[in-house]
C-alpha cells in the first residue's frame, strides 16, 4: 500500500510539473518592440458599407434608424432638412468630409477622416473638405 501512495503522489507531481513547464513554455515572447499595433475596432453597432457616410439619430450609433448618404464634393454642402439632427457618425466614403451642426453648413464644424467614427456629434449638414 505504500508504494501505491508513492506512485501515485509522483503521478501527480509530474502531472503538476508538465502543466507548469508546458504553460511556461506556451507562453507567448515579450517582443522588444512591444505589443503588436492592433487594427481600429469598428463601434459596436457602427456597421457602415464602404462608399457611404453612415448618420445616426443618437449617440454611439444608436438607434433603429440608420441613415446612409455618399460623399459631397469639396466646396458643396447638403443640408439635412427633413432628418432628424444627427448624433453620431461612421465615414466609410474615402475622403475627408466635414459635418456641422447647423443648416447651410454653419455652427460647430466636425471633420471626419475616411474609415473614422464620430460617437457624439450634432450634425445638420454635410460639407466636402477643405
Amino acid at each position: 500500500m505504500v508504494k501505491r501512495k508513492g506512485i501515485a503522489r509522483t503521478i501527480q507531481v509530474a502531472v503538476l510539473g508538465a502543466a507548469v513547464l508546458g504553460g511556461l513554455l506556451s507562453a507567448p515572447a515579450a517582443s522588444a518592440a512591444g505589443p503588436a499595433p492592433q487594427k481600429p475596432a469598428v463601434p459596436a453597432g457602427a456597421e457602415c458599407d464602404p462608399g457611404l457616410l453612415c448618420m445616426w439619430s443618437q449617440t454611439n450609433f444608436g438607434g433603429l434608424i440608420r441613415y446612409q448618404f455618399t460623399a459631397v464634393p469639396p466646396g458643396d454642402c447638403n443640408s439635412l432638412f427633413g432628418y432628424p439632427v444627427m448624433r453620431s457618425a461612421y465615414n466609410r466614403t474615402g475622403v475627408i468630409l466635414r459635418l456641422k451642426s447647423n443648416f447651410f453648413c454653419t455652427g460647430d464644424d466636425y471633420t471626419i477622416a475616411n474609415n473614422t467614427a464620430l460617437g457624439d456629434i450634432t450634425a445638420r449638414s454635410i460639407g466636402g473638405f477643405p
